[in-house]
């Protein structure tokens, strides 16, 4: 206990407790605590998918907040928070003080000593289905630009202004509010603030072609304006009235909330840095992954929006060889997890048994210290990861040069459809489809060629471009392999048009990240300004590019640029980056013992190979051990495993997480290993915090996540090379 004590704790505290309501008591020393009125700040947090999807982004944002919460005072990395909801902060203080109630005013000076290091520590986190708000002590800071810059989830974050439930929302509060938070964070001077109404009504007809993208996530917070109502008065008459009260702010004006957005973004009077925004949000159900029945309003200050480069693309990277990809979002969260303050500062060697298209490289890269290593049997891995890895690395020029390569095979199908169809087999697209698929017959046999395996390096061309060109074939002949396969002969004009649609997705991304390229972004001495601007002092700005975006401040990982450079280039000393691919040299069993801090891999499901059940069997059962064994004392084992399919599809049950952690428990007990489950929970809310972890596909099938610690109980010896032994190997690819 130390014998400082915070003279704000000392001041929050009651002067004496109220016996009757002692809750009542401990709902004012919360407000008071992490009030501005003692320099507590509200945080807020917007998801990109909600609960529907995963519960994976609230571990994920424990996990960040450790990393990047610090103590004001001595400007060092917080250690030992404790995280709880509201109600059970006040329940933990009602019984903190409950000893105490008879000596009334003395309280202050009994409890201050006592307990103000634990409340200086203590972060207070809300959960909501599609949001989370976080109260940070008036001891602490959290730098949320980095922790925007590096989540997989985090949609955008800033300040919490209001939040209310949508019965009891009253206008006035939301006004006082309002005014107390532009006293504390004024605008920039000779600036002004921009006020959105997130309406359903107005942004929505406009953002349809990131559909796929809001789904599950701020399509859901979205107002129905027309509809809505603070108790007694219209939406539309409450920001009529809020106009009138604060004249400096920029609001839509009568043609909708978002029709004078296109204008507002060029004036040079607009604070382009932040924007405040009325959103809903609702409370959590029964499963989780239903929503509650109370509705939300929240009212937030957004600093930060998130922009990775990678996540832009969903599961459809340019070098893409089959279906059931893991999703560079969700990879990007797990890698976030099993970060913690310990490890940030030291190397960490992370290898993916099943390395695939290098989904997890490319979130692993932007660690500021880190070894990766990529392990599978298809020989094909290796170009694919390539691939990605140059076109993420790309210019700007370079991704003009894509996107017009691939604008040139849209018009010249487009051409060929409407002037002269049977022209479509002498097309780029299908020429270079029979060079790299060996057929003369792409078309007729779409349907076969859903089984092939990734293309072989020798038969593609040496363009990006012209490589790129190839994978939208094979998507188009995988993913749609069904609808071909139902018609009784696959014609032309059929297989053209899957074809345009796999284009004309792909296209828009690229012009999305092109459009990310063009933005001025800062340089690091402006960013560590603006960040310092903020209050934050650690190194983040060297690891984070910042932009001005339409409605706040871009932000996205530096080091994701810089070392993909460093990785092409196989000759650099420094370059921590090792693959091993093919039958042999590839296979997940044949993993060295005692060498990495962490494996993280997505196992193959049995969806997308022709392999036998009982080889698919042995691989789970072998790996399991080899997967253990690898790891060092205090390593992390991430697994993300199929749960069941919607589609119907078969899912073995050894693929299962059942089935492989009764084979890891196995495998520790003959090996004298421990296994830990570690928790990144919130007192208050473990069923959401703690893992099981899940992520789910509405179509096709719901994903847990396995994370578990391996302890030594006693010092490890390998077999006398350092390695396990290698193991028969059987062609399975994801």
């Amino acid at each position: 206990m130390s014998t400082d004590i915070d003279p704000r704790f000392a001041a929050a505290l009651p002067e004496q407790v109220d016996s009757g309501e002692p809750f009542r008591t401990a709902k004012a020393f919360r407000r008071a605590w992490f009030g501005q009125e003692h320099g507590g700040q509200a945080l807020f947090f917007l998801f990109s998918k909600n609960l529907s999807v995963t519960n994976v982004q609230f571990a994920e944002l424990l996990s960040l907040l450790r990393l990047h919460t610090y103590e004001r005072r001595t400007q060092e990395r917080a250690k030992a928070l404790h995280f709880v909801t509201s109600s059970e902060f006040d329940r933990l203080f009602v019984e903190m003080i409950e000893p105490f109630e008879k000596h009334g005013d003395e309280l202050r000076q009994i409890v201050g000593p006592l307990y103000s290091d634990i409340f200086s520590r203590t972060v207070v986190v809300d959960p909501r289905y599609g949001s989370c708000n976080v109260f940070l002590p008036p001891s602490l800071i959290a730098n949320m630009a980095a922790m925007a810059g590096q989540a997989g989830y985090i949609h955008s974050c800033g300040y919490l202004v209001f939040i209310r439930n949508v019965v009891k929302a009253d206008p006035g509060l939301l006004f006082t509010n309002l005014h107390k938070h532009l006293l504390r964070y004024p605008p920039s001077t000779d600036k002004k603030l921009r006020f959105f109404v997130y309406a359903d009504e107005d942004f929505t007809k406009e953002d349809r072609s990131e559909a796929s993208r809001l789904r599950a996530g701020l399509d859901d917070v979205k107002i129905h304006v027309e509809k809505a109502w603070f108790r007694t008065q219209r939406l539309v008459d409450v920001i009529g009235t809020l106009k009138e009260q604060m004249p400096d702010l920029v609001f839509g004006a009568g043609r909708g909330f978002r029709a004078d957005h296109d204008t507002q973004i060029g004036q040079d009077d607009i604070d382009r840095a932040r924007t405040l925004w009325l959103i809903q949000d609702h409370g959590i159900g029964n499963p989780p992954e239903q929503r509650g029945v109370d509705r939300y309003y929240v009212c937030y200050d957004q600093l930060f929006y998130a922009q990775n480069a990678v996540h832009l693309f969903d599961e459809n990277k340019p070098a893409w060889h089959d279906h059931t990809t893991l999703p560079p979002s969700l990879a990007g969260s797990l890698v976030n997890i099993i970060r913690t303050p310990e490890r940030h500062e030291a190397s960490l060697s992370i290898v993916d048994p099943f390395a695939g298209t290098g989904t997890s490289l490319l979130e692993v890269i932007r660690l500021p210290k880190a070894k990766f290593t990529g392990f599978d049997n298809d020989p094909g891995t290796e170009r694919l990861i390539y691939d990605n890895l140059q076109f993420f690395d790309q210019p700007r020029e370079g991704l003009i040069h894509i996107h017009r390569q691939l604008l040139d095979a849209k018009q010249e199908l487009l051409f060929a459809l409407d002037e002269n169809p049977a022209a479509i087999g002498g097309t780029r697209a299908l020429s270079l489809a029979r060079q790299v698929f060996r057929t003369e017959d792409v078309v007729g046999q779409a349907s076969v060629l859903d089984g092939l395996p990734s293309p072989r390096d020798e038969d593609l061309p040496n363009d990006l471009a012209e490589r790129i060109l190839v994978y939208v074939a094979m998507r188009t002949s995988k993913r749609h392999s069904a609808r071909f396969s139902r018609a009784a002969e696959t014609s032309d004009i059929d297989w053209c048009d899957a074809y345009l649609a796999e284009l004309e997705t792909l296209n828009a991304q690229i012009a999305r990240l092109i459009e990310l390229r063009d933005r001025q972004e800062l340089d690091a001495a402006a960013t560590e300004s603006y960040l310092r601007g903020l209050g934050y002092f650690d190194d983040s700005s060297k690891q984070l590019a910042m932009f001005f975006d339409d409605y706040s401040m871009g932000v996205m990982p530096r080091a994701q640029a810089v070392q993909v450079d460093r990785m092409l280039q196989e000759s650099d000393p420094k370059r921590e980056f090792e693959l091993y691919v093919g039958s042999e040299r590839g296979d997940a069993r044949g993993l060295p013992a005692a060498t990495y801090d962490v494996v993280i891999g997505d196992p193959p499901y049995g969806f997308n190979t022709v392999a036998e059940a009982s080889d698919l069997a042995k691989l789970y059962s072998e790996f399991a051990r080899a997967a253990l064994l690898s790891l060092r004392d205090g390593g992390d084992l991430v697994l993300c495993l199929p749960e069941r399919s919607h589609s119907g599809r078969y899912s073995p049950a050894f693929t299962h997480r059942a089935l492989v952690l009764q084979q890891l428990f196995l495998v520790a007990g003959e090996e004298e290993l421990q296994l830990v489950f570690p928790r990144n929970s919130v007192r208050g809310a473990e069923h959401l915090f703690d893992a099981d972890y899940y992520w789910e596909s509405q179509r096709a099938l719901r994903r847990s996540v396995l994370h578990v610690q391996v302890r030594f109980k006693a010092p490890r010896s390998d077999n006398g090379d350092g390695s396990m032994p290698q193991l028969a190997s059987t062609s399975l690819t994801h």
